[in-house]
């Protein structure tokens, strides 16, 4: 088994609203000096497109088109610079310049890490999850209302807060904490998670996702404290048991809480407090 970082290729043409398509994938392994890509091929482009238009149906079509003609290009470069080894770059300046945070409407999400012993069939298996099913999930919206939601009241509050904050570790592997208050005696932030999944297996999987960024969290901002408001599965369930299994295990890297108003509402109080 090998250890490869994927990050989803996004089409976000409203910024300011958050809402996205995902339209490829990357997986890489600096260490290996390993490059893929999938982005939407001609077979899928259609379906791909048609799912834009409906909702995004304001956008004029050629922009999408655009888009996507624009990021395979400088794909392909990427990938034929790596293969043939003539960069004068190595290859994490290589990808780290390439995934670098970008204004337009072309953007690369968050890194995750995945353990496979075929990057080939981890290519397939990736794109056909992420672009072919993934579209705007309902972890994705949910995630995106409740950032939405957060930073209302960060900001009604004047609390000093970095939005969207970057963490970046080894090989090109970086993080975002969506609300980091780095300015108090212990720096806090706020990680919304979404577990309500249906099977146990998803939750395990998505948990142990997290506490791997929180481990990188935690070694690049000492003492940090990080509060999770999440969403957990139906109560009752194998799902829920299993989702509080996995948070019990990772109580000394994050702590999370049902996500609620009054829970919000308590933390930014704490946040605000001096004494923190």
């Amino acid at each position: 088994m090998k250890v490869y970082t994927v990050k989803p290729i996004v089409f976000m043409p409203y910024a300011a609203t958050g809402e996205f398509a995902c339209i490829g994938i990357v997986l890489y392994s600096v260490e290996e000096g390993v490059f893929r890509y999938h982005v939407c091929k001609r077979d899928d482009l259609e379906r791909v497109k048609a799912r834009v238009h409906g909702f995004f149906p304001e956008l004029p079509e050629e922009i999408f088109a655009k888009a996507v003609t624009y990021i395979k290009t400088e794909l392909r470069r990427v990938d034929k610079g790596i293969r043939q080894n003539d960069l004068f770059l190595s290859v994490e300046d290589v990808i780290t310049n390439l995934c670098r945070p970008r204004e337009n409407i072309i953007r690369f999400g968050e890194s995750r890490v995945l353990f496979c012993k075929d990057i080939n069939e981890e290519l397939k298996r990736q794109y056909e999850r992420m672009v072919l099913r993934g579209f705007i999930d309902s972890e994705g919206l949910f995630i995106s209302e409740m950032k939405k939601t957060i930073k209302e009241k960060i900001v009604k509050a004047r609390l000093k807060c970095d939005f969207d904050y970057r963490v970046t570790a080894q090989y090109s592997y970086d993080l975002t904490i969506p609300f980091y208050f780095g300015e108090m005696k212990r720096p806090c932030a706020l990680k919304p998670l979404d577990l309500r999944k249906e099977k146990p297996k998803a939750v395990v999987e998505r948990m142990v996702q997290w506490q791997y960024d929180a481990g990188i969290i935690n070694e690049k901002i000492k003492d940090i404290d990080i509060m999770c408001p999440t969403r957990f599965p139906e109560h009752g369930t194998e799902a829920y048991e299993a989702a509080w299994d996995m948070i019990n295990k990772g109580r000394n890297l994050f702590s999370c809480e049902e996500y609620s108003m009054a829970t919000l509402e308590r933390y930014l109080a704490g946040v605000r407090s001096p004494k923190r």
